[in-house]
């Protein structure tokens, strides 16, 4: 899985967004884990019919295009891919990106590109780390998504060195000594336990290094040291789940996909108050659903936060050089056809410095499948 950080989707988006009003390719395509060979003939098929329709429409104005579609298509891994993946070429822009969630297949030749991939991947690549904790040693991964990357620097691997040296005492009578010893036993108990406590405050320490914006915080190992750890922990609001066993022979891969499923639950749960934020809005007359009522909000400038489930999409029309008012249905004056009115909303909502928040298909059944947040 490529390792895909916030400021690299940004950078991404931002390209994506400056080549509206140009031949802007965009191909989304699931694939299949169990049959590369599948996932292969069936990318080189669009590949072929989409440079073959390009030739045939723009000439040689196609030749950039297509040469940019056949190097991505070359550069595919086809033994290693995730649940979807997509080209994204105009002139300007050539990249590819890998989906570790289902995708439905797109493939447009328009004039903006296909948006809502690229953002629900940053919005499901949200920073986070998994601290694992053990008797002996503290590992810290940078996580996105289920790409983890262990952190070695001078605060992490750290390990826990008791080398304090514990002498019995000497024996003397038999009642004695056995009192003694048992005394000593005790206060070696409690003399480590107050090392490994100290030990935890120190990870702690440690990890506030790290934990100095919106990242998530989920703990890994044992039940005795996770709840020590967390016992001690000053970053309780960082945390967001706790997954409990003796991991200590996981490699980064097993630890992925033990945490990322933690961190998709907390993902979820964010989508939920999103919506429970929308539905107090309506009491306050800040709300609106439904696609055209909402087109025509984010047309006046109105959207602060669109709220729309991942795979809507509906074709719309617009009047010709005005995009102020949507219709689901041809109108009588001369007009513009959007293949995806859905898509068209979510770049203009952005356009006008508005957010958007997607959320799985079906949370919106009450609502119209999309709505927004209103300014005013």
């Amino acid at each position: 899985m490529a390792a895909y950080s916030d400021k690299i989707l940004q950078e991404k988006l931002s390209l994506l967004q400056q080549e509206t009003g140009k031949i802007c390719i965009t191909i989304i395509l699931p694939a299949s884990r169990q049959d590369s060979r599948i996932n292969r003939l069936h990318t080189e098929k669009i590949v072929h019919q989409m440079t073959s329709a390009l030739g045939t429409e723009y000439g040689r104005d196609a030749d950039i295009l297509t040469a940019s579609l056949n190097r991505l298509f070359n550069q595919l891994d086809f033994e290693r891919l995730e649940e979807g993946f997509g080209f994204y070429v105009s002139e300007k822009v050539e990249f590819m990106l890998h989906f570790p969630f289902p995708v439905i297949e797109k493939v447009m030749a328009d004039r903006m590109f296909d948006l809502r991939d690229l953002l629900y991947l940053r919005q499901l690549a949200h920073p986070y780390f998994a601290l694992h904790v053990s008797e002996k040693t503290a590992h810290l991964y940078a996580a996105s998504l289920r790409d983890l990357e262990e952190s070695n620097d001078a605060h992490f691997p750290f390990e826990y060195e008791d080398d304090h040296e514990y002498s019995p005492p000497s024996r003397g009578s038999s009642y004695y000594g056995n009192a003694f010893q048992k005394s000593f036993e005790q206060d070696t108990s409690e003399m480590q336990k107050i090392r490994f406590s100290t030990f935890m405050k120190q990870v702690d320490k440690k990890l506030g290094h790290y934990l100095t914006g919106p990242e998530k915080l989920v703990v890994v190992g044992a039940r005795r040291n996770t709840a020590a750890f967390l016992n001690r922990s000053e970053h309780s609001e960082k945390l967001i789940g706790v997954v409990s066993g003796n991991y200590e022979m996981a490699g980064v891969y097993q630890l992925s996909l033990l945490v990322w499923p933690v961190m998709y639950a907390w993902l979820i749960e964010q989508m939920k108050d999103a919506i429970g934020d929308y539905t107090e809005k309506i009491g306050e007359g800040l709300a609106v659903e439904g696609l055209v009522n909402v087109w025509d909000a984010v047309a006046e400038g109105r959207g602060e936060m669109l709220l729309v489930e991942k795979d809507y999409r509906t074709p719309g029309f617009v009047i010709r050089n005005f995009n102020d008012h949507l219709y689901l249905q041809p109108p009588s004056r001369s007009y513009n056809i959007l293949p995806d009115a859905v898509n068209a909303l979510i770049a203009m909502t952005l356009d006008k410095n508005g957010s958007v928040k997607f959320v799985n298909n079906g949370m919106l059944n009450d609502h119209q499948h999309i709505a927004l947040v209103t300014r005013y």
